[in-house]
């Protein structure tokens, strides 16, 4: 996905890959009373979806582009991080399984992640990826995101069917220009 029009997109640090605007993930700065006390605040963006009964056991691979914006970006203490998960519903909406990248020490250029993740076995998991950041004291946090994706990893014998059918159909074309 790439964001066109979003609250707290940011306007000209995208590259040829990423377009005019990107996705700013920061601290919420107006948590006057928390960061003032020295308390961590948290900022989560996630998009979430069910698992389909079809989709257990498959890999999911979750893709984006990530960059420390040129203005203020991210100062230690704060932490930021990129997530796909599973939740059980059922198990008071525990992770099932989760896989993570650390963004913290992101450079000021663009570059691509991914992370992935194999559904596990249960009904009604939900999937979520996304972004969080931690930050106090109003530390600089912001890290920006664009050309988000989420798609299953192909099967090995689908991959495989696929290239026995092209092996197939070019053997045939050879044998007809004969």
């Amino acid at each position: 996905m790439r964001f066109s029009s979003v609250a707290g997109g940011l306007f000209g640090e995208g590259g040829p890959q990423q377009g005019q605007q990107q996705l700013a993930v920061y601290s919420d700065y107006g948590n006057d009373l928390a960061h003032s006390n020295g308390e961590w605040v948290e900022s989560l963006v996630f998009q979430q979806q069910v698992v389909a009964a079809g989709d257990v056991g498959t890999t999911w691979t979750f893709r984006f582009d990530a960059k420390l914006p040129d203005y203020l970006g991210l100062a230690a203490p704060t932490t930021a991080m990129a997530f796909i998960k599973t939740l059980d519903p059922n198990n008071g909406y525990q992770a099932s399984a989760w896989n993570s990248v650390d963004m913290s020490a992101v450079p000021a250029n663009w570059g691509t992640y991914s992370l992935s993740l194999t559904i596990p076995d249960g009904a009604s998991h939900l999937l979520q990826f996304g972004f969080a950041n931690t930050a106090t004291n109003y530390a600089n946090s912001s890290v920006l995101y664009d050309n988000i994706s989420l798609a299953p990893v192909p099967e090995p014998s689908s991959t495989a069917l696929m290239f026995a059918g092209l092996g197939l159909l070019g053997w045939a074309v050879r044998r007809r220009s004969r």
